[in-house]
This record gives structure tokens, sequence and C-alpha cells, in this order.
């Protein structure tokens, strides 16, 4: 065994310590190559399901469509519970930064006992910095839900915000819209869909739009 050459006044400890830490270096070197390359994979799928996303919801397009739109906007937008009625806000959750933003989630539901609820609305609520960051969110909401039936809504009589997707049904199984900074995506969470989706979005618009600037 070659032995390592101690430095007068070093301790014996630490010389041995340096040598078998030297000889794990390549070890070392290859364990962090090996992580590297697996953080880099596991990228690619992400940015796989984005474009997917991009083509499907046609968002070549989007700047177009909203470019004749001015650009509002409101940081401090909240679901009104005073709108709602008959659904009332259940629980509300600070889920933080996500999607470009700071989103607020809300879970809705009619029911005497929320327990009991069969129809159940999920309202999330993300504040962007610019509307660019509120559509690339909402890429990003549709890249984790993963519904290849997401559509662009193109019919101006169904439109809500500046732009807005839907899962399309009898009732809808969820809108999300942009309007200015804000993202709002509401959906169906409970085991009989809600065939007021589509009317509780509208009235989350219609306070957004009163309120941003």
């Amino acid at each position: 065994m070659r032995r390592i050459s101690q430095p007068l006044g070093m301790n014996p400890n630490i010389v041995l310590i340096t040598g078998r830490l030297w000889r794990l270096w390549p070890s070392l070197i290859t364990a962090a190559l090996a992580l590297t390359g697996t953080l880099l994979g596991a990228q690619e799928p992400k940015d796989d399901q984005r474009a997917y996303v991009k083509k499907q919801v046609q968002f070549d397009r989007w700047q177009d469509l909203t470019k004749s739109r001015p650009e509002t906007r409101s940081d401090t937008f909240k679901v009104d519970q005073s709108l709602l009625a008959p659904w009332q806000i259940r629980r509300v959750r600070e889920i933080g930064k996500a999607n470009h933003g700071v989103t607020t989630q809300y879970i809705l539901s009619k029911a005497d006992k929320p327990s009991s609820a069969k129809e159940i609305l999920r309202v999330s609520v993300t504040r962007c910095a610019t509307r660019a960051d509120a559509e690339e969110g909402l890429i990003d909401h549709l890249s984790g839900i993963q519904r290849a039936d997401v559509k662009l809504i193109e019919e101006e009589s169904l439109l809500l915000g500046d732009l807005a997707v839907h899962i399309p049904g009898t009732p809808e199984a969820a809108i999300c819209f942009v309007r200015g900074n804000v993202l709002v995506c509401v959906e169906n969470a409970g085991e009989k869909p809600a065939a007021e989706l589509r009317e509780v979005t509208r009235k989350i618009d219609e306070s957004l739009k009163s309120v941003a600037r």
C-alpha cells in the first residue's frame, strides 16, 4: 500500500481522510455527472409536454387574438363570496408561487354539509407580472392536468377574459381564461359535474373586469 507523506505537524487522521477522499474523487465526479444527466432527462419530457399543449391550444395565435385588447392589471384580485350564491366558498388555500405567478385556490360547493357535496368547483386565481406571464402560466397549468380534449375558445359569444380555453362537454369540465395579468381556472372537482361552471366562471370574470385597471 502506498503511504501518503505526512507534512510536519499535521494530524494523522486528517491525512488518512484526505487520502480516502482523493481515491473516491473519480467516483464522486461520475455520480455528479449521472445526476446531471438524470435532471436534464427529466426536463425533456416537461418541455415536450409544453410544446404539445401549445400546439393543442393554438398558442401561436394568442398574440394576434389579444393584441387589440388592452392589457389590464390587478395585483390583489380575490374571489368574492357575494357574487357566487348559491355557491359557497368552503376552503381557501394560498398556494404561493405557481404557474408564473402567485396562486390562491378556492373550493366551492352548494351543499349545506360540505362533506356530502357531490358538486364541487375548484377555482385557481394566479396573479402574474404580465399578461405574457399569465399565458405561460396557463400552459403550465394545462401541462399539469394533461387533458387531450382541451381546446381554445374561438367563438366570441363563449369567450371569457382576453383569451380562454376549455374542456368541452355538457357541462364543460373546465374553463381557464386570462384577463390582463391574471389567470383564472375553474374546474369540476366533484363526483357530479356542475352545470353552473360556466356561469360561475362568467361571474368571476365580470368581477375581475370591474376591478382591473
